[in-house]
C-alpha cells in the first residue's frame, strides 16, 4: 500500500457504544488503511456496520471529514461517501442470479436510467471496461454472477462500490474464501483506491494479512480497544496477544 503522508482526518469515531462495543474511539486519516484485529464477538463487524448506519449506535458519535454524522439508514451513509463490503458475500452483497453487468451497476442505477427506462447497452459497455479494470475473469458481462469463482465475485462487489468513488471504504473479511491470486488482485484494487485518496477500515481474521497491508492496526477485545500497532512494527503474534487481552495495553 502507498505510504500515508496526509495528516487530514477522514473519519473519527468518538466513544462509540452499542451491542458489544463499549467506548470505542479512533481516527482514520485520508489515504490510510487502518486494520481492525479482534476475535469473533469482539465487536469488529458491528463497528463497521455502525459506521455504515446498519447497526444502532447507543452512544457516541461519528465525524466524517469534520462534520458530525448520525446515519439513520445506509442510504444516508452512501450519499455521504461511505461504502461497505460485508463479510456475508452471498447473503448481503452478491445478486447471484443477476448478471455481472447488473451487479456492477446495482449501486449506480440512476446513471443508466433515463426517459423512463434502463439503458442496458450503456451499462453493459461500462461493465466490459470494469471487467478489464478490476481483473474480473468472466466469459462476458451477461454471465450470471453466481457462475464466477468467489474471488471474481468479490472483485465485482468491490468494483461496484469503488465506481461510486467513496471517501471511506469499510471492508469486512474481503479475501475470505478466495485464492492467493485473487487476494493479491483485491489488495491491488484497494491500493489504487487508497492512492486516489480513499481511506480504508479493514477487518480480517488473518493477522498475517492484516500486518502486511495495514498502515496501522487497532485491536478490539470484548468491545474495547486493547492496543494499537503501527507499520512496520505490526507483528501478528502481538496482535493475537492483544486480541486475547481484556486490558488496554501501552504500545
Amino acid at each position: 500500500m502507498p505510504e500515508v503522508t496526509s495528516t487530514e482526518v477522514a473519519l473519527e469515531v468518538r466513544h462509540a457504544s452499542g451491542g458489544p462495543l463499549r467506548d470505542v474511539s479512533f481516527q482514520l486519516r485520508k489515504g490510510e488503511v487502518l486494520g481492525i484485529a479482534g476475535l469473533l464477538g469482539s465487536g469488529r463487524s458491528e463497528l463497521l456496520k455502525m459506521i455504515f448506519g446498519a447497526y444502532q449506535m447507543r452512544g457516541g458519535e461519528i465525524v466524517l471529514q469534520g462534520t458530525r454524522q448520525h446515519f439513520h439508514h445506509i442510504g444516508e451513509a452512501m450519499r455521504a461517501g461511505v461504502a461497505y463490503v460485508p463479510e456475508d458475500r452471498p447473503g448481503e452483497a452478491a445478486f447471484g442470479d443477476m448478471s455481472v453487468s447488473e451487479n456492477f451497476s446495482a449501486a449506480l442505477v440512476s446513471r443508466y436510467w433515463s426517459g423512463g427506462r434502463l439503458h442496458h447497452g450503456r451499462a453493459d459497455a461500462d461493465a466490459r471496461q470494469s471487467i478489464k479494470d478490476f481483473f474480473v475473469r468472466t466469459g462476458n458481462e451477461r454471465q450470471p454472477l453466481n457462475t464466477l469463482s468467489g474471488g471474481n465475485q468479490q472483485k465485482v462487489i468491490l468494483a461496484r462500490w469503488l465506481k461510486r468513488q467513496p471517501k471511506i471504504l469499510l471492508l469486512d473479511e474481503p479475501t475470505q474464501g478466495v485464492d492467493v491470486n485473487a487476494r493479491a488482485e483485491i489488495y491491488s484494487i484497494v491500493s489504487d483506491a487508497v492512492a486516489a485518496g480513499c481511506s480504508v477500515l479493514l477487518v480480517t481474521s488473518d493477522f498475517e494479512e492484516l500486518s502486511r497491508v495495514s498502515d496501522r492496526v487497532i485491536v478490539l477485545s470484548q468491545g474495547r480497544i486493547t492496543g494499537e500497532l503501527h507499520a512496520p512494527d505490526i507483528d501478528p503474534i502481538r496482535l493475537t496477544e492483544l486480541a486475547f487481552s481484556t486490558q488496554e495495553a501501552a504500545v
